[in-house]
């Protein structure tokens, strides 16, 4: 219930929910009805290769915002 109230706020919510990590108590649950650990493990790696996957644009996207921040702020000043 008190998850439900802090996840009305915005901002608020997304930080309770880091710190409260409730996802820590899902993903316990899920591995320990996925199989044998070396499926899991197999699991685990592809995560990873799919978290690089999309952080590589995503840093790539904001070099980019923050070189054309720069460029702006040096022609206007």
């Amino acid at each position: 219930m008190l998850e439900l109230i802090i996840d009305a706020v915005l901002v608020a919510g997304d930080l309770f929910d880091f710190a409260f990590k409730a996802n820590g108590r899902n993903e316990r649950l899920l591995e320990a009805s996925q199989g044998p650990p070396e499926q899991v493990q197999a699991l685990r790696r592809s995560g990873w290769t799919v978290a690089a996957a999309l952080a590589v644009p995503a840093l790539l996207l904001a070099l980019v915002i923050g070189l054309v921040a720069l460029v702006v702020a040096g022609l206007s000043g």
